[in-house]
């Protein structure tokens, strides 16, 4: 389904209480009611602000994030006005996520920032960060923009954050970019790049590497955008052209492609599953929707 929205280039996409899709565009972002299928889009509130381009969902907040600044939305669909308040920070970030504590952390050219009553703390100084990914053992994983992981175990003392650093861990390629980090089944971390496609890797004392992916061997870009497990197991694994499927369940890896099973082709940029068992993905060409075959 293509919908009706304001911008067929669709960056990312949050599901807001398993029910509204919340996408953001070069115009602004738009809501989608996963029950009602109604759409509603919302304009960027400056004129020449920078477009939205990341959505997170955290208890009942919904953040968009622009170029070095993130928008926190009113929470009731639609509003005239959706936008509540704005966190600015001294230079570019790129993504954000949560620990156990269910704090905010933010990541971007300078590191990771914890967000404490609106206000951003440097936690980690790791330069260009692109993705991070907090594991069942409060290790945070940071995917940097030149090559590989970088992990540290995260502390607390009453409200601030401590770090330290456990290693790091590279391709055997010079200069590939980190796009997505997903947490695994069994401990493990699945790991896509913008050059050299899909690593999945186990944690124990240091990371080791159980599998590699790429267009040699059935994946259908070595660009992997986004990552999502399904509820059997299996991995979604969005590219550069299309959407695949990974079985790694018997200690053999299967691939399928899905984006040819349904003729669609497009860059993924997002995947996400709704409670009625509704697959949603943000493309550069709009959303697509499939029902999941349990």
């Amino acid at each position: 389904d293509r919908f009706g929205l304001q911008s067929n280039i669709c960056y990312d996409a949050s599901l807001y209480k398993n029910r509204y899709l919340i996408t953001p565009n070069n115009l602004g972002f738009s809501v989608i009611d996963d029950q009602t299928k109604s759409i509603n889009n919302f304009l960027l509130p400056v004129e020449n602000e920078s477009y939205p381009f990341r959505t997170f969902i955290a208890d009942d907040d919904i953040y968009m994030l622009n170029k070095n600044s993130i928008s926190v939305l009113n929470t009731a669909f639609p509003k005239t006005n959706p936008y509540k308040k704005v966190i600015v920070f001294p230079n570019r970030i790129n993504t954000l996520t949560t620990d156990h504590n269910k704090n905010i952390l933010v990541a971007g050219y300078s590191g990771i920032w914890q967000v404490n009553n609106n206000k951003p703390t440097l936690i980690i100084n790791e330069p260009d960060v692109r993705t991070v990914m907090v594991d069942d053992s409060n290790v945070i994983w940071i995917g940097r923009y030149d090559n590989g992981i970088v992990g540290y175990q995260l502390f607390y003392n009453s409200k601030n954050i401590t770090a330290k650093k456990l290693g790091t861990w590279k391709t055997s390629y010079n200069q590939d970019h980190s796009r997505i980090l997903l947490k695994g089944n069994n401990n493990t971390i699945w790991y896509g790049t913008r050059f050299s496609g899909l690593y999945h890797l186990k944690f124990k004392d240091s990371l080791v590497l159980l599998k590699h992916f790429d267009a040699q061997n059935g994946l259908s870009s070595d660009f992997v955008q986004s990552l999502c497990l399904l509820p059997n197991g299996k991995l979604l694994a969005g590219t550069a052209d299309g959407l695949d499927m990974i079985d790694v369940s018997n200690n053999y890896a299967v691939t399928t492609a899905i984006h040819k099973k349904f003729n669609f082709s497009s860059k993924i940029n997002q995947i996400k599953i709704s409670e009625n068992n509704l697959l949603w993905m943000a493309t550069d060409d709009g959303i697509i929707n499939l029902q999941i075959d349990q």
